[in-house]
C-alpha cells in the first residue's frame, strides 16, 4: 500500500502540519515524492523537549502501523499540556 494512503493519512497530515508550525518549513523539499524515494524527515531544529519532537516524529512515520493513533497523541497531548514539557 501507499505509505501516506488509508486511514494514517490524517495523522501523517498531522505530523506535517506541526513539523511546519515549528519549523516554519514543510518537512520534505519534494513533498511527497521525498517521502515515496525514502529520504529521512529533517531534524527538528530549535529549543523544543524530546516530548515535543517524539510525537512529530512518529506521527511521520512512513510506515502506517509506525504511527501513533488518535487516543495516543490525545494522551501525549494532555501529558504535554498538564506538565509543560
Amino acid at each position: 500500500s501507499h505509505p501516506i494512503a488509508g486511514r494514517a493519512s490524517d495523522i501523517f497530515a498531522f505530523g506535517v502540519t506541526l513539523y511546519e508550525l515549528a519549523t516554519g518549513r514543510h518537512p520534505w523539499q519534494m513533498g511527497g515524492l521525498s517521502v515515496k524515494n525514502d529520504e529521512p524527515m529533517p531534524p527538528i531544529e530549535g529549543d523544543f523537549s524530546g516530548r515535543f519532537i517524539q510525537p512529530i516524529q512518529a506521527c511521520l512515520q512512513k510506515e502506517q502501523s509506525q504511527r501513533p493513533t488518535a487516543d495516543t497523541l490525545e494522551k501525549w497531548a494532555k501529558f504535554y499540556i498538564e506538565n509543560g514539557y
